[in-house]
């Protein structure tokens, strides 16, 4: 066969082929989502604290689970549904594993050390090594004593001073054992309340950065701006961040150090991973790698738990047959003279239904994390163009009423049936190569705090001076993690024998 004949045979192939990769790109259009305005695009529409709710109504609108705005030529997509985060999170994870850049929080406030922010490549893989070797389902065991020390400080604390509003309380226990977590209980005795204050200024000031909705993460050249000219205030927020995001890296970690050099460090996420240095990741710098994670996790870990353990009495507030049903099969199960321990989870359905609930219900990050796009993508015949911020509406999921029938109620039999709807857990911690690490951590102390407070405990509706019982609000906090609105409950002791089971002294580390 000649060259002329050949080109001329091969010639539909390569046009197939040519239109299958550059083809899509060529007809596709954005996703739909509401009519920019020219320059500014989309940000008279966009309610930054409660972007969640505002993307699931436009879900609605537009007739799409996938909808695309613009602010000042940036594209974001939000993905509104399960099955659109994990065909392109979870099975196109390549390109849609790096983070968008934020340069107020990062590069000004000072928290570029955050793991959170680290794109996807070599850097991305060492820092998933070392939290699978420390946060493993194995690993994690290690720290149970531990979880149910401080869970049995806060059922005895709840016993000897009730009080109606249990959110400090909870505040409290879930900073001590993200501490002792992250740098073991010598540090944690020592430091605890220096170290404690400094995670919460921290989170505090980093949500303050990643939810602003400030014009420099879109214009990065506002940075440059002088701190005296109008309209900078943000310059003056970033500048007073800056210490706290760099004590909050650097000195727990050191605290930790001088322990080890002292010979009076113990188990914690830290030591394990300086007494291997080197070894897990063989880089030399593996130090600088390790004491971010740290304080990537110490800051998550004082902050996300609270959200869900809070949801939990919450939920037990407003919803106490539940809590009748669940203390009828802790006492068939595991009886009267004894906690629930990790032993008898897997014969405790109810609970486990109560910890997947918890999740679904109100997730403690609504927006997920975000994800940036590295090359043209085309889903569903729409371009998903190159550079795009990628939000996954976890709200949106939880509360699919096609999923999860009647969303806004707490009904843990849901999961009970014979064909239970999506578990929870697939979406509440990420998607794809970007999934939370601590997945088993927040899993044991879930479950161990709902199945011994409610072995312990009755929760009621708090009463006013008339006796009348109040009624809470199921009211969320915006950001980047949310929080129940405050309210009251009572927590009684459900009888004697449940209120002797407490003893502090049973988990001493």
């Amino acid at each position: 066969m000649n060259p002329a004949t050949l080109l001329l045979t091969a010639l539909p192939a390569l046009a197939a082929f040519y239109w299958y990769y550059t083809g899509q790109r060529l007809t596709a259009q954005y996703p739909p989502g509401p009519r920019p305005d020219p320059i500014i695009g989309n940000l008279r529409h966009m309610q930054f604290k409660w972007m969640y709710k505002l993307f699931a109504e436009w879900t609605k609108v537009c007739k799409s689970d996938v909808i695309h705005v613009s602010l000042f030529g940036r594209s974001i997509i939000f993905l509104n549904s399960y099955k659109a985060c994990s065909d392109l999170l979870d099975k196109r994870s390549t390109i849609y594993s790096d983070r968008p850049r934020v340069p107020m929080v990062g590069e000004l406030m000072g928290f570029s050390w955050v793991t959170l922010f680290t794109n996807y490549g070599p850097e991305h893989r060492k820092n998933r090594q070392l939290t699978h070797h420390a946060l493993s389902t194995t690993a994690i065991r290690t720290y149970v004593p531990m979880i149910q020390h401080w869970i049995m400080q806060f059922l005895h604390d709840s016993l000897v001073d009730p009080q109606a509003d249990m959110a400090p309380r909870v505040r409290e226990l879930s900073s001590v054992i993200t501490m002792e977590l992250c740098y073991g209980h010598d540090v944690a005795s020592r430091e605890s309340g220096r170290f404690t204050a400094l995670a919460e200024e921290g989170v505090f000031r980093f949500q303050i950065g990643v939810s602003g909705g400030y014009l420099v993460d879109f214009i990065p050249a506002l940075k440059y701006l002088p701190a005296w000219l109008p309209g900078t205030r943000f310059l003056q927020v970033a500048k007073d961040a800056q210490p706290v995001a760099s004590d909050m890296l650097d000195m727990p970690f050191d605290a930790v150090k001088e322990s080890m050099a002292a010979g009076t460090s113990d188990v914690s996420f830290t030591h394990t991973l300086l007494a291997e240095k080197g070894a897990i990741t063989g880089d030399s710098d593996e130090e600088e790698l390790i004491k971010r994670n740290a304080a990537t996790l110490f800051g998550a870990g004082a902050d996300t738990p609270i959200s869900t353990l809070m949801s939990f009495i919450l939920a037990m507030t407003l919803y106490p047959e539940v809590q009748r049903k669940a203390q009828e099969e802790i006492e068939r199960v595991v009886g009267t003279d004894r906690l629930p321990d990790m032993s008898d989870r897997p014969n405790l359905p109810y609970i486990e239904a109560i910890v997947k609930e918890t999740l679904r219900w109100n997730p403690a990050a609504p927006m997920g994390s975000p994800h940036r796009l590295r090359e043209d993508d085309v889903y569903n015949g729409y371009l998903i163009p190159k550079d795009a911020t990628i939000f996954t509406n976890v709200w949106a999921i939880m509360h699919d009423e096609e999923e999860y029938y009647q969303s806004f109620d707490f009904i843990p039999e849901r999961f009970l049936v014979e064909n239970p709807p999506r578990d929870p857990w697939l979406s509440a911690f990420g998607f794809g190569r970007r999934i939370c690490p601590g997945i088993a951590f927040v899993s044991v102390l879930e479950y161990l705090f709902i199945a011994q407070t409610l072995a312990v405990f009755k929760i009621e509706k708090a009463v006013d001076a008339d006796g009348k019982p109040k009624e809470p609000h199921v009211v969320y906090t915006p950001g980047v993690i949310s929080h129940p609105s405050a309210f009251e409950c009572k927590m009684a002791p459900r009888s004697e024998r449940a209120a002797k089971l407490v003893n502090v002294g049973d988990f001493l580390p």
